[in-house]
């Protein structure tokens, strides 16, 4: 893929990725040991870093009715002007408001 396909990401992601995995740790849906290496595999993986402006986010979570924190990856996605694959379900208010430029992939 890495000769088709640019995986762009804010900072933020590594640690709403770690998040997620701790989640299903305390869940018991995971191990600790194989999150630890679900997220050093994640380390590896060929994603470039980008931050968007941060009065941009602030301004995309009002503009948006998002959390600050899914404010960045708007705020990322409308500034580079790509789609922006999420988790959240397609009736998420806010991926409702980006319209195709939100990919749900739940």
């Amino acid at each position: 893929l890495s000769d088709s396909v640019r995986l762009i990401v804010p900072s933020l992601h590594y640690w709403e990725f770690g998040n997620v995995l701790r989640t299903y740790i305390v869940r018991k849906e995971l191990t600790a040991d194989l999150a630890k290496e679900i997220f050093h595999l994640h380390l590896e993986a060929p994603l470039e870093i980008h931050d968007p402006e941060k009065a941009a986010v602030f301004d995309t979570a009002l503009a948006y009715g998002a959390t600050m924190y899914d404010a960045v990856f708007i705020a990322l996605s409308l500034s580079l002007d790509l789609p922006l694959l999420t988790a959240e379900k397609s009736t998420t208010p806010w991926v409702v408001k980006l319209g195709k430029k939100a990919i749900s992939v739940k």
